[in-house]
């Protein structure tokens, strides 16, 4: 489970918006339309997001909201915790 989700971006950095996709598979992350939690970023450290997405694999997109100015990222940090063993899915 991915309970904290800390985003920092660049000083002069224009704002970014994150979305993150949950899945059983890293295949699932990638092909799902859907993103299980949203947000904006800002330029330097941002508030800790708490989205508690649960789920064997995660991926984090990044990107320009749409006029904004160039943005650099300087880290992500996710916390996260187990909860039992991955299931097998036949």
């Amino acid at each position: 489970m991915i309970s904290e989700l800390n985003i920092v971006l660049a000083a002069n950095s224009g704002d970014a918006v994150w979305d993150l996709y949950l899945g059983d598979t890293p295949e699932d992350c990638l092909r799902d339309t859907t993103a299980f939690a949203t947000g904006t970023v800002s330029a330097g450290r941002n508030h800790t997001k708490r989205p508690r997405g649960r789920a064997t694999y995660a991926a984090i997109k990044l990107y320009q909201s749409t006029g904004a100015d160039p943005w650099v990222l300087e880290q992500i940090t996710a916390i996260v915790q187990k909860y039992g063993r991955s299931r097998k899915f036949s």
